[in-house]
């Protein structure tokens, strides 16, 4: 079971997109956001249409949360600062599952897979292979939004049943399943703190068993914003950095981003993170953002052990107690020279007193930032429009559904099919 994983690598989002779209004359369309959706929007309307596209964005950057800083400023250590893995680091297979007080289980990727089961079935009883066989059926369920496009959201997902799993809470879904609450607690909790920064209690059933998928993890080297580069720039479209859109309003037919019309646009960014003006007759569901802090330190010490006991993991997930950790995951990303790249999320800043708890010598570079990471999934079952009013198209209904680039990607892919579908007619 691998806890440390996304939903589904970019190999499936390609695998589920061969069907080729016919040719034909396209429309003006501007994007604002360069992120997952974003870009996965501008590569398909590319490939479905002759659509003359523009793409907005408030940063210097393409990909969103996709992005990298560089260890002790040195551009030969990119490091992640989002959500970002590597393919050169040999990371420590084992991870530890730590209430605050001791490890309460850990995997090792090495261990032959049977022993794992034998260790869950001793301590957990038929709960692992509950969860294993129920999100097995619900993610085969979800796979087939990738099917066809769909114009709503929320009636795809109540023709799927994937409302049931949306619009309650994940603790009380897994209990009505059957499953024990030690398992529930111990593994399942590590992961939803790992991957949303939330209990049980607090988000929907479909996340908590997205994060419970068991996949590869895949990464590209050089930083996952490198598919998303390779999309924009595939698709042609005129790219505008560091442009921030301050108005969006409908003229005629048109729509008008900061004077300039289009005959669509397109929503790929949280609008609670934008400054972005609409009509006063738009609305979209509220999404709530949990805000979270990624710290990246570089020492050459290891984890103190008067903290964690004698040889722990260099992959730590977290669960609640009595004596909650502060910290929701804390991992080696990378090296460098002598020294390991850690990277701490938590909900808290991180002090030079939380660093002495963690570690056992000199830190010799930290850099810290926080920001709106992931939606608060709380139950529900309307995601709002896609199309929200003729042209206008809103990409982030998807975050109050599943947060993931892939299924950002996914909605952006979507969207670019209805609106090629439109072109046609």
């Amino acid at each position: 079971m691998q806890l440390h994983s996304l939903l589904f690598p970019v190999c499936v989002l390609a695998e589920h997109t061969q069907q080729a779209f016919l040719s034909s004359p396209g429309p003006k369309v501007a994007i604002i956001g360069a992120g997952a959706g974003g870009a996965a929007c501008s590569y398909y309307l590319s490939s479905a249409t002759e659509a003359d596209i523009t793409i907005y964005e408030k940063n210097d950057y393409i990909g969103g949360r996709s992005n990298v800083v560089y260890v002790h400023d040195d551009p030969l250590y990119p490091a992640p600062r989002f959500n970002l893995s590597f393919s050169d680091f040999d990371l420590d297979p084992i991870t530890g599952i730590w209430d605050g007080q001791k490890f309460s289980f850990t995997l090792d990727i090495h261990e032959p897979s049977w022993k794992t089961a034998i260790r869950l079935l001793l301590k957990y009883g038929t709960s692992p292979i509950t969860v294993k066989n129920h999100v097995k059926k619900v993610i085969s369920t979800f796979l087939k939004l990738y099917d066809a496009p769909f114009a709503s959201l929320t009636l795809a997902a109540k023709f799927l049943a994937l409302d049931s799993q949306t619009s309650v809470l994940a603790n009380k879904y897994l209990s009505d399943l059957g499953v024990s609450g030690k398992f529930s607690h111990d593994i399942i909790q590590a992961s939803t703190r790992c991957n949303y920064a939330q209990n049980l209690d607090q988000l929907q059933a479909l996340t908590m068993m997205v994060c419970m998928t068991s996949s590869n993890v895949m990464s590209i080297k050089g930083g996952n914003r490198l598919i998303f580069e390779n999309m924009i720039k595939a698709s042609e479209a005129n790219l505008k950095l560091e442009t921030e859109v301050m108005k969006v309003e409908k003229e005629g037919d048109k729509w008008s981003v900061d004077g300039e019309l289009y005959d669509h646009v397109v929503i790929a960014t949280p609008i609670k993170q934008s400054r972005l003006s609409l009509p006063a007759n738009i609305e979209f569901p509220e999404i709530e953002y949990v805000e979270l802090y990624v710290t990246l330190v570089s020492t050459r010490y290891s984890l103190n052990t008067s903290t964690f006991g004698k040889s722990p993991p260099n992959f730590i997930l977290t669960t609640t107690s009595s004596s909650t950790p502060w910290f929701n995951s804390l991992s080696v990303v990378q090296s460098y020279l002598d020294e390991l790249v850690w990277k701490i999320f938590s909900l808290e800043e991180v002090t030079d007193v939380r660093l002495d708890e963690l570690f056992s010598g000199e830190i010799t570079w930290i850099y810290q930032h926080k920001w709106e990471a992931y939606p608060k999934l709380r139950p529900r079952s309307d995601f709002g429009k896609i199309e929200v009013e003729k042209g206008l198209w809103w990409i982030n209904g998807m975050e109050g559904f599943i947060s993931t680039m892939e299924t950002s990607a996914l909605m952006g892919r979507n969207i670019a099919a209805l609106i090629a579908n439109k072109t046609s007619l």
